[in-house]
């Protein structure tokens, strides 16, 4: 159990802090680095890291080869909506993941990040529709 003054000290943590932490009794354990499989804390602690999905656990954190490409496509394109606007970033990946299916997929959608993103979800559910239409 927290003494006074620590329980004091999360609060005043929290208060002077902009972010609206998911806890809102005590404030996010502050990362401040990665490497790998971990992550580190202000206060030199170290935690294996299993929560931020599949490509951090597959490649990890900061890796040499990630920082390599990300920054030779931050170079070309940052960004474009891709309901206007293709890439040839775009257009590579779509081709390697639609030849990876064995001809089962023949066309990608590419969307922020489909998870807890409403826009991308209702967008995959109106394609179908969309393209019923379209063939009509």
């Amino acid at each position: 159990m927290a003494s006074c003054q620590e329980q004091e000290d999360l609060v005043d943590d929290i208060s002077v802090s902009s972010v609206l932490y998911r806890q809102l009794r005590q404030p996010n354990t502050r990362i401040i680095g990665s490497k790998g499989c971990y992550l580190y804390t202000e206060d030199k602690g170290q935690i294996i890291d299993a929560s931020s999905g599949a490509a951090v656990s597959c490649i990890g954190h900061n890796d040499p080869r990630v920082q390599r490409s990300i920054m030779e496509q931050l170079e070309k394109v940052e960004y474009c909506y891709s309901y206007y606007f293709t890439t040839p970033a775009a257009e590579e990946l779509s081709k390697i993941l639609t030849d990876s299916t064995g001809g089962e997929m023949s066309k990608v959608y590419i969307v922020g990040s489909g998870m807890c993103d409403a826009r991308s979800n209702r967008e995959v559910m109106v394609l179908p529709l969309r393209n019923d239409a379209n063939q009509k």
